[in-house]
Formats: structure tokens, sequence, C-alpha cells
């Protein structure tokens, strides 16, 4: 993969590891998590598992260097080789490119390492089709060689979001995510919470809240104000054409 004119590193051969996955001494848990997941989708690739160690053990054969500038420090000692047509990635963006014999996987920040990490997965065939592995296509190739990489990827949309797409939408570059898989971990990595945006009025303006004071603000039911009582969950909607509703 990549331009065959350029130098090839080795990262498996006939179903053994002939690289190591490389993080820095300040490894953030998302930097961690990253060089997990390529471990792992490598090793379902090609039987090998890849072995992950921090900046002081590292090991023989390709180096693969996961983080950003910050947490990883040979990947902050390549800062000004690290661009592409004169730029760096901008906020989730990031940049795989093999530099003096080693493959870099560097994010603006956080999300941008993760996201690096399965297009460069992508790059060896995977795609996540569906959120779950049922739906995933992982190819099988024992010996995986890549040669001269220059990538450089940044959103074209701040915001990206599909409800209730779980860890597949982050696979899918997605920022607004649903992850119980990871709980509450995605969040601190810099990935956002879906605000509501279905069946949410009672979230916004709850009833037991409102109502009292303001029940010209909920629907007119038969002649009477009402704020969704029976509703099985509760769910209610709001009366759209007050003004002094749509303020609030």
């Amino acid at each position: 993969m990549g331009n065959c004119a350029g130098p090839k590193l080795v990262l498996t051969r006939a179903g053994e590891a002939e690289a190591t996955i490389v993080l820095g001494m300040r490894q953030t848990d998302a930097d961690a998590f990253a060089a997990q997941e390529l471990q792992r989708y490598m090793a379902r690739i090609s039987g090998a598992t890849i072995p992950i160690a921090a900046q002081a053990e590292q090991g023989q054969g390709a180096v693969i260097l996961i983080g950003t500038l910050e947490s990883n420090e040979p990947i902050g000692q390549m800062e000004d080789e690290l661009m592409v047509g004169g730029k760096r990635p901008a906020a989730e963006g990031f940049l795989i490119k093999t530099v003096e014999g080693k493959l870099v996987i560097a994010g603006a920040d956080s999300p941008g390492v993760v996201y690096g990490v399965y297009t460069f997965l992508e790059m060896l065939g995977c795609r996540w089709f569906g959120p779950s592995e049922e739906y995933e296509e992982v190819p099988c190739n024992e010996t995986i060689v890549v040669s001269e990489i220059e990538v450089l990827e940044e959103p074209a949309f701040k915001r990206r979001e599909i409800r209730s797409t779980g860890w597949w939408g982050i696979k899918n570059k997605l920022n607004y995510v649903s992850v119980a898989e990871l709980g509450d971990r995605v969040y601190q990595w810099g990935f956002k919470q879906p605000s509501p945006i279905l069946h949410c009025f009672s979230q916004l303006l709850p009833h037991d809240k409102y109502f009292e004071s303001h029940p010209e603000w909920y629907p007119l039911i038969n002649g009477k104000r009402s704020f969704g009582e029976g509703h099985p969950k509760g769910k209610v909607q709001l009366c759209v054409s007050n003004e002094q509703m749509r303020a609030e």
C-alpha cells in the first residue's frame, strides 16, 4: 500500500510481527486505546500480535508511532517534518506519514489520534458498515507492508452526528456519539454527547418546572391545557405557536 517508489516498512510477515507500536511517556488514555485497537485489528488481519511499548522500550524492526506532538516525544521531535503542503491538521484532524523508517499516526488531539488509527486500518482494507463486528469487513493478509504514505485529513464539518451510532460512529469519524461500551471515557477525550434533538420537549421545558406558571406553553387538548398526563414515557408536545415559549 502507499507509493511503491518509497522505502518499504514490513509490519508483519507470514503471520509474525515485525514492528512495534510505540507510545510516548506522556501517553493519554486515548493514545493507549488507539494503540490497542490498531493491535487488535492488525491481529485479525494478519494473525500477528504487534507489541505495544512505551517510548523508552522501543523494540527492533519497524516502529509505528501513535499520539500527538505533546503526548509522544518522538512525534514532537519530528514536528517540522509532520506537515503536508506546509500545514498541520486542525482540531480532530490527523496525519499518517512515513518518516525516517517510521510510520507516524499523529493526531491534532485525542479524537484525531483515534480517527487516524481507524483510517490507517481502512487503508489496509477494513470497513465499518454497521454497529457490530457482524457488519465489519476485515481482510486476511499475513504479510503487511507499507510504502511511502503522506495523508492529512481534517473534518469539513464541526458537528458530525447520526443518532444512536455507538462506537461505530467514531470509526466513521463522527464526533457527537453515544458510546455505552466505554462510558464517559470518550467524552474526556474530546468526543461529545449528542444533544436532545428528538422527542425532547419534556427535557427542554419540563412540566414540573414550567406548567403551573405557564400552562399556555403546553398543548390545548379537548379544551384543556395538558402536559402529557398518561403518556407511558412522560413525553409531551409544546404549544409551538406561543412566542414566549419559543423565546424561553
